[in-house]
């Protein structure tokens, strides 16, 4: 039996390396069996990656699955070159868990913008509660959801600011690296053009 403090401590990763590239090289090949013994060699540290930066199991676990089957379905990307297959995983990780981060702020986002914009064009009258109002809403909500989805992406992007994470225009100006002047100019623009937008709504909801 070897002396374990005489074996050389890289020659387990460089075998277990070796080993991941012969599998990689099976998966272009349509193995199922070699994609399985992939996943049971890295789901956990695939996993591990995205669960620290979703914070949400759930989502971490959808993640995992996706990422194998982008593998799966596209195995012939990987450079054995650049990486190993266990980087690689991680790489993938990383990129994909980034990318429902960002999703899921961007759902948050018009979420709250559909809620906030709702709440500031309903009646505020005692028979708020009648079939009546909340069909007017519900319709509002439906107003709303259009209005913003016709703003420029710059146009949102500064209401988004100044509304919704609290921004001054100078604040603003500094994020995006643009001028003050032209800031305030974009965000009078939105607001008018939001305005303008959601006339039609607030009539219908003053009933005319």
């Amino acid at each position: 039996m070897a002396n374990p403090e005489r074996m050389d401590p890289i020659a387990p990763r460089a075998a277990s390396g070796a080993e991941d590239r012969r599998l990689m090289e099976r998966i272009v090949e349509r193995d199922g069996s070699a994609l399985a013994l992939l996943y049971d060699r890295h789901a956990a540290a695939v996993f591990g990656l995205c669960l620290r930066i979703l914070h949400d199991r759930a989502e971490a676990e959808d993640a995992l699955e996706e990422i194998f089957w982008e593998l799966w379905q596209r195995a012939e990307r990987y450079d054995a070159d650049r990486s190993s297959p266990h980087a690689y995983l991680l790489l993938m990780a990383r990129s994909r868990s980034l990318d429902r981060l960002r999703a899921g702020k961007r759902r948050r986002t018009t979420t709250q913008h559909v809620a906030v914009w709702t709440a500031a064009l309903a009646v505020a009258s005692p028979d708020s509660e009648t079939p009546f109002s909340q069909a007017a809403t519900a319709e509002c909500r439906v107003q709303v959801l259009g209005a913003l989805d016709q703003l420029e992406p710059a146009e949102r992007q500064v209401l988004e600011l100044a509304f919704f994470d609290d921004f001054s225009h100078r604040q603003i100006a500094e994020h995006l690296g643009e001028p003050l002047g032209t800031v305030k100019s974009r965000v009078r623009r939105a607001l008018l053009r939001l305005r303008s937008l959601l006339r039609g709504p607030e009539r219908w909801l003053e009933g005319r």
